[in-house]
Parts: C-alpha cells; sequence; structure tokens
C-alpha cells in the first residue's frame, strides 16, 4: 500500500504497524491483558491440551476437566456433569471492540457531537478517511487475525485459564435489523472451536449494542447518546433480535459458557427499571432459541 509521507501519513503507518505486527506484545493495563501478556520465558508447561482437557492449576497439577453445558444451581456455577466449577478468566482486550486506550488514542470516555471520543466507530472513520478504505480494510483484517489466536488461547490454557469474556461490537455481526455479516460471526465461531479445543469457556458479552447501551466509548458511543436507551423504538428491537441470532447459532455449543446480555449499561434515566425491563425482552428472545446457556 502506498501512503503519503506526510505527519498524517507516518501516523495511519504507525497505527497499520501496529494491526501487521506478529503480536502486539506487553500488557495494556491490568483488566484488559494483551494477547501478549508478560509470561517469564521458557515457563510452557509442555501440556497436550486434548479436547476438553484438564488446565494446569496453580501447584502444577491438572484441574479436573470440565465439560457440558454450565449452569446455575443455587448460587453455584456448575458444569454439564453437575460439579461446581470455579470460572478462573478475564476479557481479550478489545480484540472486536477496539477502544482508544489499545492503539494508545486520547481516552476520553465521553464525547459529543462536536468532538467525539474515540469510540470503534470513529476510530474507523478517521482511518478510512486519512489512509483510504483499502488501507483501512487490511489493517482490520491483519488485527482481527493477529491480535488473538489459537496459540494465545492454549497458552491461556497452560496458565489454568477455564474462561474468557469476548466482547462483541454489532458492527460485526448486523448492518441493520435482520441482516448478519458471516465473516464476522465465522470470527466468534473460531474462538469458541479454541476454547473447546482447550477447555476454555467463552462468555459472549455485547459490549456494543446497536444505538450504544451507554454514553461512553466503550459502547462504541462517540457523541455521548446511548441511543439504545434514547430511541428504544429503532434500536432496542435490533439489540433483542440480534441476541435471539447469536442464540440461536450457539445454542448446541458446549464451550459458551454464557451470555452477558449488555456491558455496562447506562439509560440517561439511570434506572434500574428500564435496564431490567430490556433484559427480560432478550431473555425471552433467548430463550425462545436456546434453553441450554446462562
Amino acid at each position: 500500500m502506498k501512503l503519503e509521507a506526510s505527519s498524517r501519513g507516518l501516523a495511519i503507518t504507525a497505527l497499520l504497524a501496529l494491526g501487521c505486527s506478529d503480536k502486539p506484545s506487553g500488557t495494556v493495563d491490568d483488566d484488559h491483558p494483551s494477547a501478549d501478556a508478560s509470561i517469564p520465558d521458557g515457563e510452557d508447561d509442555g501440556t497436550d491440551h486434548g479436547e476438553g482437557d484438564g488446565t494446569v492449576g496453580d501447584d502444577g497439577g491438572e484441574v479436573a476437566p470440565h465439560g457440558g453445558f454450565l449452569h446455575a444451581r443455587g448460587h453455584d456455577i456448575v458444569d454439564g456433569n453437575d460439579q461446581p466449577i470455579i470460572l478462573r478468566g478475564f476479557g481479550l482486550g478489545e480484540w472486536l471492540n477496539i477502544e482508544a486506550y489499545f492503539i494508545d488514542l486520547p481516552d476520553e470516555d465521553v464525547g459529543t457531537a462536536s468532538k467525539p471520543s474515540w469510540s470503534h466507530t470513529h476510530i474507523r472513520e478517521r482511518l478510512t478517511e486519512l489512509a483510504g478504505q483499502e488501507a483501512t480494510d487490511e489493517f482490520y483484517a491483519r488485527w482481527l487475525d493477529n491480535v488473538i489466536t489459537e496459540e494465545d488461547v492454549a497458552q491461556y490454557a497452560g496458565w489454568g485459564v477455564n474462561s474468557i469474556r469476548v466482547s462483541l461490537n454489532w458492527h460485526w455481526l448486523t448492518s441493520e435489523k435482520g441482516t448478519y455479516l458471516e465473516a464476522g460471526f465465522e470470527r466468534v465461531d473460531k474462538i469458541i472451536e479454541w476454547g473447546a479445543k482447550y477447555g476454555v469457556y467463552m462468555i459472549l458479552v455485547l459490549h456494543a449494542a446497536p444505538g450504544g447501551q451507554g454514553n461512553e466509548l466503550m459502547a462504541d458511543v462517540s457523541d455521548g447518546n446511548p441511543r439504545l436507551f434514547t430511541e428504544p423504538e429503532t434500536y432496542q428491537p435490533w439489540a433483542i433480535e440480534l441476541w435471539k441470532n447469536i442464540a440461536a447459532r450457539y445454542a448446541d455449543s458446549e464451550w459458551v459458557g454464557g451470555y452477558d446480555l449488555l456491558d455496562e449499561p447506562l439509560p440517561p434515566s439511570e434506572s434500574n427499571e428500564d435496564v431490567r425491563q430490556l433484559y427480560e425482552k432478550m431473555t425471552e428472545a433467548i430463550r425462545a432459541v436456546d434453553p441450554n446457556h446462562m
């Protein structure tokens, strides 16, 4: 690809280089470890993790293998064998929902129409404006290919991780109500396959719902307007239908650990009831196609 050798071009070149690298390095912060979070060299445990194998525990011994759909029993989470399980894991940074801090952009959570925050969509729009559509598409393809790989999931399992929270942005899965994007779902399919291979449950969270469930950039809202709640007649049916589609696709996937309906929902009313009503509708839609998952 050709980019002008200007300050803008150099900035975009640096950003593209991040997406093109074999593996991002270092740790972003304590809550968002990168795919290459630091561990001492030479500490690969050498375990051959077969389908549904146990993982290595803190004492170096193998954790009892689990399998089957996770479900609640009283206050406990149990596996398909009705055995209690303690979930050990973390979120995948922002593989499918890029936030400003992840690529060293200003991390101002709440933007306005005149001064938008660096949300996932705003980042993509600016990249397209500065680098063009072809370069932007290449950046995101390489980002998706390299930020999280099968080798990462295998390494996590070697650390004793048995669950990963996968943040989803609606843009990868749907372009409009009733229209779904197979390429985005195939990315989710793949990480679930890796989880099954190495004994790691994948917990799917709608981190950025259609319209945005909060006023911050993490919900892919750049102007501070959470349209999921301010324009509910447009966006809530869309979000509900999206969850129904996700649930129908993964209803029989035992290594999907569960569904986290919305990340940090914050309606302008700050009313729990507004959130509860939406959750009940989402749950009803999910249960119509998937009786298996939490």
